[in-house]
């Protein structure tokens, strides 16, 4: 009965959502910003987003109502001073830019205040942005309203885990010290990463009894038409009748793939029949770091080109074994979006990913594929693996456990905000 009472409550709950950004085919913020409105209009039957995303970019949920804010901020003589966003940043913990994005954030949002009670916003930002969350800090001082400020990523950028990490420079330092005041403003911080929650309340303490962890939603193709974009059909990459190893999504400088190139090469020699059939495709967008490095052989195939992300799960489902590639580091509390589709398509996943990281803790230490990425001798003992049970037909039973699948569908992703509203 009191399950039932509160299910009510919810359902006549009222949310506002601030998304950065909804760009699908863009941005894997626009993929996360989107699945988790679609994961909220399940629970929240009157719910509100606004973003400055133009409509025309992103298909929208029928029954989520859509406000654009035109949030985008013209240049000025300031900006065109040497080192002036390091100045801005030491000054007032934030750019020029920044600063006048945030006014206009906080002044849309007041006015939708203004006309409507809600009884909770939700913000979500994009790459190395919070703006909303800074705008609803400055409302929260004259509003009496639950914020949750979902954190995607690591910030300030000196407060990232090595290789990302700056240096701890006095710019970085007055950053973080204005974001402290960000966080300890919401009423829940919410982490896509127990690891990076974890990771985080090292720098911000209060983050600790205030958090969950609502992981990146996996959803089907199915479930995806209401807010995917129709694209046009394009050729996909076309694989072998044998093992592809599929990358898919942007290629950044310190994802290296290098390490397993030259452990491929050392399995062809020990298997030379494996080169017939085992094949390492890396699909999408490469950085400046790869454009010019001649990673393509006979048996390394490379499409720098952009796929939209409808596309991304279709290769994806081609494939035999798909590969996530982490950099080279001691630790990890990232959680890769790439994961939850991988664990909706069912397929045995080859993870290059420090021991310490958010991949390992939900594959499990013992699951056999599970790699340190610049451990040459662990990532030849996983294509052994996959090279045998090929060889036997027994792929499937490196497919991750079904538990795997459940963490990250919608149902325990509400389960889990359930359990703090």
């Amino acid at each position: 009965m009191q399950q039932k009472k509160l299910l009510i409550i919810y359902l006549t709950m009222k949310v506002l959502i601030l998304a950065e950004n909804l760009e699908v085919n863009r941005t894997s913020s626009g993929i996360t910003s989107c699945n988790q409105i679609y994961a909220y209009s399940k629970l929240f039957p009157t719910l509100d987003v606004l973003t400055p995303t133009p409509l025309n970019l992103f298909k929208q949920v029928v029954s989520v109502n859509y406000t654009v804010v035109n949030s985008k901020i013209g240049s000025s003589f300031i900006d065109r001073v040497p080192k002036s966003n390091a100045m801005m940043n030491y000054l007032f913990g934030i750019t020029r830019a920044n600063r006048q994005s945030i006014k206009i954030w906080q002044s849309s949002v007041q006015k939708i205040l203004q006309s409507s009670d809600y009884d909770l916003v939700v913000t979500l930002g994009s790459g190395a942005s919070f703006i909303p969350a800074y705008a609803m800090q400055e409302i929260k001082k004259v509003n009496d309203i639950k914020h949750l400020m979902f954190i995607h990523d690591p910030y300030p950028l000196n407060q990232y885990p090595p290789p990302y990490q700056k240096k701890n420079s006095l710019p970085y330092q007055s950053v973080a010290n204005r974001f402290g005041k960000v966080i300890n403003s919401a009423d829940i911080t919410s982490f896509p990463s127990l690891r990076l929650k974890e990771w985080m309340s090292q720098y911000y303490p209060s983050i600790i009894n205030k958090s969950i962890i609502q992981p990146h939603i996996g959803l089907t193709q199915e479930e995806l038409k209401p807010i995917l974009p129709i694209n046009e059909t394009v050729n996909l990459p076309k694989f072998n009748n044998g093992i592809d190893i599929v990358h898919t999504g942007t290629l950044l400088g310190p994802r290296n793939p290098l390490y397993l190139i030259e452990a491929l090469k050392l399995f062809f020699e020990e298997e030379p029949e494996a080169k017939f059939v085992m094949h390492l495709h890396i699909i999408g967008k490469m950085t400046k770091d790869w454009k010019d490095n001649s990673i393509a052989d006979s048996n390394i195939h490379v499409y720098d080109k952009r796929f939209s992300y409808l596309d991304s799960l279709k290769i994806q489902q081609n494939a035999d074994i798909l590969l996530l590639l982490e950099a080279v580091s001691d630790v990890s509390p990232f959680m890769p979006g790439k994961l939850a589709d991988y664990f909706i398509a069912k397929k045995p996943i080859l993870a290059l990913t420090p021991r310490a990281s958010e991949t390992t803790r939900l594959l499990g230490e013992n699951y056999p594929l599970l790699a340190e990425n610049g451990n040459i001798e662990e990532i030849l003992n996983a294509l052994r693996l996959i090279f045998s049970a090929f060889q036997t037909n027994q792929l499937s039973k490196y497919i991750p456990e079904s538990v795997k699948l459940k963490y990250v569908r919608p149902e325990q992703w509400l389960k889990e905000l359930l359990s703090v509203l």
